[in-house]
């Protein structure tokens, strides 16, 4: 099962333009910038493609990674439409936490993005959708309600796990399986019985969280 979703990727035909949005103007921060050559035979063969050379670039904002590709090879057709609508089968956007959202809306306009309409209010939820330079869809979101979920930054999920080291002979809280339950209960926002999720160390001494499993 997996343990979190670590990052969306992007193939864009402009990828210092893509860096000027989601680095310069979103405020990402840029983990690693590589390259790779034609021939690289293990790459080719898990994209599915028969050779490849790219540029691809990690970015990290709160607890989610957005990774840039531009490809040199294979040759790229020109696209339909930089304004694919979003009902099209395959993905359709990826959402932005942001405190402020009326602020955010009106620094990104400002420099040039295009949204759908300004930020709607859904009541617990204020929200809108709007275009990266490519074209692809991403929503700015402002949660304003506490009952609604939140994503946990990897700050937060670092710390809980570092508070979970320290915690050696837990036994007493009952079998492996539910040891760390209410830990893990924090980690996914779920209140309520400490037994919906579970939390516990694999055989390398790392910690995997999931669903418990009697």
């Amino acid at each position: 099962m997996p343990q979190n979703f670590h990052h969306v990727a992007i193939s864009t035909p402009d990828l210092e333009r893509a860096l000027g949005f989601y680095r310069d103007l979103l405020g990402l921060e840029v983990l690693s910038d590589a390259r790779w050559p034609a021939g690289s035979e293990r790459i080719n063969q898990v994209l599915g493609l028969p050779d490849t050379a790219a540029r691809t670039v990690m970015l990290q904002g709160g607890n989610l990674c957005i990774e840039l590709f531009q490809f040199d090879l294979p040759a790229q057709p020109a696209p339909a439409s930089d304004l694919r609508p979003v009902h099209h089968y395959g993905i359709t956007h990826f959402c932005l936490d942001v405190k402020g959202i009326d602020e955010v809306y009106a620094r990104l306009l400002a420099a040039g993005i295009r949204f759908h309409a300004p930020p709607q209010d859904f009541g617990e939820v204020r929200a809108t959708y709007a275009r990266d330079p490519d074209g692809n869809v991403f929503e700015l979101q402002e949660i304003l309600c506490a009952t609604q979920p939140q994503g946990q930054t990897m700050t937060d999920i670092a710390a809980l796990q570092a508070q979970v080291q320290r915690l050696s002979d837990l036994e007493e809280i009952g079998p492996p399986r539910y040891r760390y339950a209410y830990l893990a209960n924090i980690v996914n926002g779920v209140p309520g019985d400490p037994e919906a999720f579970s939390a516990r160390f694999t055989s390398d001494g790392t910690l995997d969280f999931g669903l418990a499993i009697a």
